[in-house]
């Protein structure tokens, strides 16, 4: 019987000692266990897409921090373009207001600070035909990221279109030293977006800044009729082998450019572009990215 009385005492203890351990909150007295799931430090906000007859869509995102966290990127809106070649395709004006058509056969990245964030227009961008891009944002570190993504992971076989891309970034009190644009042509697969451009913020509110390149160009993106125009590719002159060789996709014309623009090698496929003639750098007819040099107003 006192055998049994002393099993009896111990099972009785052991009920007690594990009632203290017990919570009672379902958290089996972890410590360091509070429940909370941790925190984003990069946020990228959650969108919806509206898409209009004219390939335009428009994206609206909300922030998932509380509404005091003034460190969230927001995106106000992101407008893409079709595909360029086809003319029945609109775009709505640039954010940065300047004329797109100005800028034809450049490829251009334009950036103005707002009062709580930046609009940036990227122009003349090539990737495959038939894509429609989304645009996030994101904070990550001391860099707003810009990413392009190609949510039905679509290919196609008609190769390369040129676009318009515009974003519309709200940044409440972040000002990040540099915007990163990246592209992930297929989200759901293993590989990462890649780097596209990289340029800096510049804090003061009005500041703005553009960078041009002479690009590649795909000749399904050309039509003949802008062969000789500015920035365009020069047009083959009978007997002219240098440039008919590279140029061949444009028909051979009297002139290699049109009134007022001399042919160049630019060293970018297609090699030799019309450019204009100069004197001084007021001469060139947008002084923010070109300079007279030898006679020639090529990029800065």
């Amino acid at each position: 019987m006192k055998f049994i009385g002393c099993v009896t005492l111990l099972t009785l203890l052991a009920a007690l000692v594990i009632s203290c351990v017990d919570n009672g909150d379902g958290s089996n007295g972890d410590i360091g266990d509070s429940g909370d799931s941790g925190s984003e430090n990069d946020v990228l906000a959650d969108s919806k897409t509206h898409t209009d007859s004219d390939s335009m869509s428009t994206l609206l995102a909300t922030d998932s921090q509380s509404d005091d966290d003034t460190s969230a990127a927001i995106m106000a809106a992101f407008f893409t373009s079709g595909c360029l070649s086809d003319h029945s395709n609109s775009f709505p004006a640039l954010l940065t207001g300047i004329e797109a058509e100005d800028y034809a056969g450049l490829n251009c990245i334009l950036w103005t600070v707002t009062d709580d964030g930046v609009m940036m227009d990227l122009l003349n961008q090539s990737a495959g035909c038939g894509i429609g891009f989304e645009g996030t944002a994101s904070l990550s570190d001391d860099t707003l990221i810009l990413e392009l993504q190609n949510p039905g992971c679509v290919t196609s076989n008609c190769g390369n279109c040129l676009y318009n891309w515009s974003f519309n970034v709200a940044l409440g009190a972040t000002r990040p030293a540099t915007i990163a644009v990246t592209r992930d042509i297929c989200p759901d697969d293993d590989y990462p977006a890649t780097e596209h451009a990289r340029v800096p913020f510049m804090p003061e509110h009005g500041a703005n800044g553009i960078q041009c390149i002479y690009p590649s160009i795909d000749p399904g993106n050309l039509s003949n009729a802008a062969c000789g125009a500015l920035h365009q590719p020069c047009r083959p002159i009978a007997g002219d082998t240098d440039i008919s060789d590279i140029n061949d996709f444009c028909a051979t014309g009297h002139t290699p450019c049109n009134d007022g623009l001399v042919c160049v090698d630019t060293f970018t496929y297609p090699q030799y572009r019309c450019v204009a003639a100069c004197n001084i750098d007021a001469d060139c007819p947008l002084p923010a990215i070109l300079s007279c040099q030898d006679g020639r107003c090529l990029l800065k």
